[in-house]
C-alpha cells in the first residue's frame, strides 16, 4: 500500500441488499484469520473519502488488523442518491450494518470517524451496540440521538449561522456552480 498510489490499495464495490451500492477499501493482513482478525472500519467525513484514511490504513494491516473504509453514500464511487432521506444518520448507519453483513464480518468492529463521519458512527454504535467494540470520534463531540429529525433551517437555528451557514451556501442556486468554478 502506497498512500501516494490509490491503486495500491483493494478497492471495492458492493450491492447492499437496499440496492445501494458501495465503494470501500478493504485491506487484509497477511495473517488474517476470519471470525479473530480485529477489525478497523474508518469512517470519512466531509469533504472526504475512503482514500482521506490512506496513512493510517497500512500501519494497521501491518500490525495484523483488517481495515474496512468506506466512501460514504454520495461520495467517490458510492451511490448518490437524490432523495435527502436516505442520508439520516440512521440510515447511513444501516448501510454500514448492511456493509459489514456483506462482507461477513460478525465480530465487534472499532469504528474510528471523523467530521460528518462522527454523526453515522455514533447512530451505528447506538443502533449495533453488539457490534461496535469501541468507537473513536476525531474532531467531534459524542452527540446524544436527537428525539426527532431538524430541517436544515431547525439545526442552523440551534448551533448558529457562524458554525452551519456553510449549509445554506450549499443548498443555494449558486454555490454548487461557485464551488465548481473554484
Amino acid at each position: 500500500m502506497d498512500p501516494q498510489n490509490p491503486a495500491s490499495f483493494n478497492l471495492r464495490k458492493v450491492k447492499l441488499p437496499t440496492g445501494r451500492t458501495y465503494e470501500y477499501c478493504d485491506q487484509i493482513p497477511a495473517s488474517y484469520e476470519h471470525g479473530e482478525t480485529p477489525i478497523l472500519f474508518l469512517i470519512h467525513g466531509f469533504p472526504e473519502l475512503w482514500y482521506d484514511w490512506r496513512h493510517q490504513i497500512g500501519p494497521w494491516v501491518r500490525r495484523g488488523w483488517r481495515v474496512i473504509a468506506p466512501s460514504m453514500l454520495g461520495y467517490s464511487g458510492s451511490d448518490k442518491p437524490e432523495d435527502p432521506a436516505l442520508y439520516t444518520a440512521l440510515s447511513l448507519a444501516g448501510d454500514l450494518a448492511d456493509l459489514l453483513d456483506a462482507l461477513d464480518v460478525r465480530k465487534p468492529v472499532v469504528v474510528v470517524a471523523h467530521d460528518w463521519g462522527s454523526t453515522s458512527a455514533f447512530a451505528f454504535a447506538t443502533r449495533y451496540t453488539e457490534r461496535t467494540k469501541a468507537l473513536v470520534s476525531i474532531s467531534v463531540p459524542r452527540q446524544p440521538p436527537m428525539p426527532m429529525s431538524l430541517t436544515t433551517d431547525q439545526m442552523v437555528a440551534r448551533v448558529g449561522p457562524d458554525r452551519l451557514g456553510y449549509w445554506f451556501f450549499f443548498c443555494s442556486e449558486t454555490g454548487p456552480t461557485e464551488i465548481q468554478s473554484n
